[in-house]
C-alpha cells in the first residue's frame, strides 16, 4: 500500500510541475514582442506608457500582419512598483480601445477589434496595415466618448 501512494504522489507532482508552470493557453507557442521595448523613468521596463496614469502596458504579437492577411497580439496591462523593481496587474476598468494610425500619411487603418481575456489581459485582432512605412498603434481607455488614459507604441511596418 505505502508503495501504490509514493507513486500516486510522485505522478501527482510531475503533473503540478509540468502543467503548473505552463505559460498561459493565449500565449502558448507565439512570438515575442518586436516592437521596441524601453524602460520608463521609474526604470520599469515599458513597450508602451498610458498618459496621465503612468501604467504601462507590453504586447506580444500573436500572429505579424503582412500585406495581405491582419495580425493580432496581445497586450497586458500593469502599474510599475517603484519600491519592488516589478509590476503589478492593472485591470483598466473602462472600456480599451486600440487604434493604427501612420502619422506621415495622417490617415489610419481598418478599426482593431479588442476583447478583454483576463484581468489585464486584452487581444487586439483585425491588425492591418495598410502600407509600409512608420505607424502607432494607439491604446485608449475611455468611458463613452472620453479618453481617459493614452498609450501611443511606434512601430516600423
Amino acid at each position: 500500500m505505502k508503495k501504490h501512494s509514493s507513486l500516486i504522489a510522485l505522478v501527482g507532482l510531475f503533473f503540478i510541475a509540468t502543467v503548473g508552470c505552463a505559460k498561459p493557453h493565449y500565449l502558448a507557442n507565439k512570438g515575442k514582442s518586436n516592437v521596441p521595448a524601453f524602460r520608463n523613468q521609474d526604470g520599469v521596463a515599458c513597450d508602451a506608457r498610458f498618459q496621465p496614469s503612468g501604467y504601462c502596458l507590453s504586447v506580444i504579437w500573436e500572429k505579424t500582419p503582412n500585406e495581405t492577411d491582419y495580425g493580432s497580439f496581445v497586450f497586458k496591462t500593469y502599474r510599475p512598483n517603484l519600491a519592488e523593481q516589478n509590476a503589478n496587474a492593472e485591470d483598466l476598468s473602462a472600456a480599451m480601445f486600440v487604434r493604427l494610425f501612420m502619422p506621415s500619411m495622417g490617415h489610419g487603418s481598418s478599426p482593431v477589434a479588442v476583447t478583454k481575456i483576463d484581468t489585464d489581459t486584452y487581444r487586439a485582432s483585425n491588425v492591418f496595415f495598410s502600407m509600409h512605412g512608420q505607424w502607432q498603434i494607439i491604446f485608449e481607455v475611455k468611458t463613452g466618448n472620453k479618453i481617459n488614459d493614452a498609450a501611443v507604441l511606434p512601430i516600423q511596418f
